[in-house]
């Protein structure tokens, strides 16, 4: 009985620091809201995780396998061509509204210490940057001879950020075909 009420609180505080952290940022967080919005003390969330941190990356930790399950299942449907892959991949991190990733990348830069933004950085390269360098690296024979599939995946994500940015009005099929376009066939194309 003790370890499912010590889980089930754990999934709550996590719930709610998933909630907090993805809508207004690490810094704005406190754990004192966390645990007032769990119902717990501030002091009995630090029995579960030590400290903002700790509970951030728990956060981030789940969020990125989410994320990295419906990428690396991309790998397995029956796509047959970059542009199709392409978007699938757009859309999924277009739809999953819960990461803020341009927040995201802030906390990464400004507000968490060095070890921690290491940790975060390992989770992304992992959980996001590996299986969109897959995807490409099953289209070598198509993509351009000078850059790696890994610094193609990289491109990929900076330049998506920024059309996230200046086509907020666009729904995300709208988006995810425009911002494929661009990032494939250039202005030109």
């Amino acid at each position: 009985m003790a370890l499912s009420t010590h889980t089930d609180t754990e999934d709550r505080i996590l719930a709610a620091a998933t909630e907090m952290f993805m809508s207004i940022g690490f810094k704005r967080t406190s754990t004192r809201a966390i645990a007032r919005q769990v119902g717990i003390t501030q002091p009995n969330l630090y029995h579960y995780f030590p400290n903002k941190e700790a509970l951030y990356l728990a956060v981030i930790g789940n969020e990125l396998q989410q994320l990295n399950h419906d990428l690396s299942a991309i790998l397995e449907m029956d796509i047959h061509s970059l542009d199709e892959a392409l978007r699938e991949v757009t859309l999924i991190l277009l739809n999953y509204d819960k990461v803020d990733y341009m927040s995201l990348h802030f906390d990464m830069i400004h507000s968490v210490s060095e070890p921690t933004r290491k940790k975060m950085y390992t989770g992304w390269e992992e959980k996001m940057l590996v299986p969109i360098t897959q995807i490409f690296a099953q289209y070598k024979a198509d993509l351009p001879k000078e850059m790696s599939e890994y610094e193609l995946a990289q491109l990929y994500f900076g330049q998506m950020a920024t059309m996230m940015r200046f086509y907020p009005h666009l729904d995300n099929n709208e988006l995810a075909v425009k911002f494929i376009h661009l990032f494939l066939h250039g202005i030109m194309g």
